[in-house]
Order: structure tokens, then sequence, then C-alpha cells
């Protein structure tokens, strides 16, 4: 395995080894790993002291009882972290701290390192205890120092000596330990109100997000209702600008249109498509005898009676005027004649006189197939000619281009 691999593996560890669980607060959660540190430096202390304590240290089986201690200190530790109970492991470490010196001092009979460990009490404590609770740490420190000089019956000091050095020490070490503390609890509170700024910041962002996401499906919903709407509108005016007012079908720009499309079907299937020119005989006279508006409303029943009478796939327009035009694809000249008999025998059988006394409504017709013409203009001037001799014979009649179906 390569050096960077193993550097991966242990920082792995390490992070696994004081891995703490998510808090509140950003001050709890730093807390919380500095005693997770201080626990971990401990067990990794306490391992090479294992390894060495029957060879070199003395009261082997007492030191080796405290680097047991130490292990269940973490392990105790740990569980408390991980319940989030940051306090008690603090005060746990803490107090682990301040039984070394004493059971080092009663087991080896001397106090020489021990004022050392008093020192860490202090220190560790004000790394990982709230600042208002590092003062009970030095309470601890002096029981620590009283019963540690009590026990050292050799030491050649005078008591006044003893209390100058403990005075001081400790004065140096809680001055300290109190600054120390209340920079880490500053920095910590700093990190915390960054992060509820920061936290603060993101919801508002959020909720801006939130807010323009709305206002842009709202401004969306609008804009496709408008779109819909002027759509509607749009198919509307088309459908307007095909129609005929007065009698609502189809008018002469639909019937150039309609004209095109089926001559040419007709011409690329070879399909027959035949074309009536229909004309209301004598309507001008009915506008002079009768007036405009009852001639208005003989075209529009004129448009009810042509409509009754012809097929589904049958086209009917108005022209213009009294002049309407049926196209009938698929339908040749004899097809074409039956149908277009069938609407004049309906039109001279509707009940005018209802409309007005002595009123009579009657319709020529021209009829041409598009199997003898080359356009569709050619086709509709057929059937036109056809319907001024169906005039000249006399009117009220259906006439095609074939003379034995005339």
């Amino acid at each position: 395995m390569t050096s960077g691999g193993r550097a991966l593996q242990v920082k792995a560890l390490a992070e696994r080894i004081v891995a703490v669980p998510s808090f509140s607060s950003v001050a709890q959660r730093r807390r919380a790993q500095t005693v997770m540190v201080f626990a971990s430096g401990l067990v990794l202390a306490a391992i090479p002291t294992l390894v060495l304590v029957v060879w070199l240290l003395p009261a082997p089986w007492v030191n080796a009882a405290l680097v047991v201690a130490g292990f269940v200190c973490y392990a105790f530790v740990r569980l408390l972290i991980a319940k989030r109970r940051v306090a008690p492991a603090a005060w746990l470490l803490v107090c682990y701290f301040a039984l070394v010196p004493i059971v080092g001092a009663i087991a080896s009979g001397t106090v020489e390192s021990s004022p050392f460990f008093v020192s860490l009490i202090v220190v560790v404590a004000a790394s990982i205890l709230p600042p208002r609770q590092v003062a009970f740490s030095a309470v601890l420190a002096f029981i620590d120092l009283a019963a540690l000089y009590l026990l050292a019956g050799n030491v050649q000091l005078t008591i006044n000596e003893v209390l100058v050095y403990t005075a001081t020490a400790m004065v140096v070490i809680v001055a300290a330990s109190g600054m120390l503390s209340l920079a880490i609890e500053r920095a910590l509170n700093s990190a915390d109100v960054e992060r509820r700024s920061a936290q603060k910041l993101a919801e508002n962002l959020k909720q801006a997000n939130a807010d323009l996401e709305t206002r842009v499906s709202a401004r969306t919903s609008q804009l496709q209702e408008a779109l819909r709407r002027e759509q509607l509108l749009s198919a509307k005016l088309g459908e307007l600008s095909v129609r005929d007012s007065l009698t609502g079908l189809h008018n002469r720009r639909h019937l150039d249109e309609e004209m095109l499309r089926m001559f040419a079907y007709s011409q690329r299937t070879d399909q027959p498509l035949s074309v009536a020119v229909i004309d209301l005989d004598n309507f001008k006279l009915i506008n002079d005898s009768h007036t405009h508006l009852v001639g208005d409303e003989v075209l529009r029943r004129t448009a009810k009676v042509l409509a009754a009478s012809i097929r589904g796939s049958d086209v009917l327009v108005r022209m213009g005027g009294e002049e309407f035009a049926l196209l009938m694809p698929g339908t040749d000249e004899e097809s074409a004649y039956r149908v277009c008999e069938r609407m004049r025998a309906a039109m001279e059988e509707t009940d005018w006189y209802a409309l007005r006394p002595q009123l009579r409504v009657t319709a020529s017709v021209g009829i041409a197939c598009s199997t003898s013409f080359s356009t569709a203009a050619e086709l509709l001037r057929a059937a036109d000619e056809l319907l001024y001799r169906a005039k000249r014979m006399g009117k009220n009649r259906v006439v095609v281009r074939s003379s034995d179906v005339a």
C-alpha cells in the first residue's frame, strides 16, 4: 500500500474516533468535538503506557488500572456524546484527570510529576466546559494539590512556600484557563451567529425563490390563458371570414379554397367532382314586391331547405346575392342530378305563403362534372353557364352537361 493510501486510512480512522452527532448549536458541536479530541488523546496516550507499564513504570498494576480506567472513561464519554450529553461527558473527563495524580502519588509514593497533572485539570476544563463552570474545576485542582501535599511527607518546603506556590500557580492557571475558555466561547458563539445568519439568509433566499416561482407560475398561467383566448378569437375570426353572416353558410372565399382542394383530389384519385350553381328565380321581383326584409328571410329559409336536402360530404355555400353553390365530391353527373332535383323540388314544395301570401320561390340549377375539365375555374364556369341555360329554358329546373340526363 502506498503512503498516500495509508494517510487516507489514518485520516478516516481519526475522523471515526472523534466523530460526534449533529447538534442544533455550533458551539455545542465544537465543544463535543473538543471533548472527543481530549478523550481520544487520553486513549492514544494510554496505549504506549500499557505496553511499557510492566518494565518501566513503578507500581505497574496500579498504573495498569489507571490505563484501563482511561479506556472505560473514553467509552463512557463517547456514549454520553452520542446521547448529546456534552456537559456530563466533559466533567467525567475532568474528574479522570483529577483522579490520576492522586492515585499516582499513592502508588509511587512521590509527587514530583503530580502538579503537572493538576494543572491539566483546569486547562482541560477551560477547553471543554462553559466559562461559568471552569471555576468549579479550580476547586478540584485545589483539592488535588491539598491531597498531594498531605501525601508527600518528604517534600522540603515550608507551609508558606507551599501556599504561595499553590496560590500563584492556581491564579495563573485559572486566569489563563478562564481567558482561554472565554475566547473559545466567543469564537463558538460568533460561529453560531454566523451559522444562524447563513441559515436565515438561506431561508430568505428559499422564500424569495418560492415567491418568484409562484409569480412566474401565475404569470405563465395568465399568458397561457391569454394565448388560449387569442387562439379562440383567431379561430373565431377565421371562421367568420369564411361564413356568410345572413344565412350562416360558408361564403365565396371558402368555396374558392374548397374548390381547389377537392378538384386537386379528384384529379389525383380519378374520382369525379360535381359542382352545382343554384340561383333563385325572380328574386329581384321578390325584393321589389315584398321588401328586402322578406328577401333576406327568403335567403335564410332557402339555406335551411338546401342544407336539409344534401349529403354529409357535400359543401353548400352562398356565392353572393341569391346565388348558391354546391360541391359534391365523388359524385358523377347522374347522382348529382338526383341530389339537385331533390333540392329543387324541396324549394318548390316549401310553404312560402306562411312568410307572405301569394309568395312563391323556385330555383334553377346548373351542374358540371370534373371529368370533362382540366381546371377548377373551368368547372365552375361551366356550371354557371348551365345555370343560365336552365334560366333560358323556363327556370325552375336542373340542367347538366349531358343531354340524356337533362
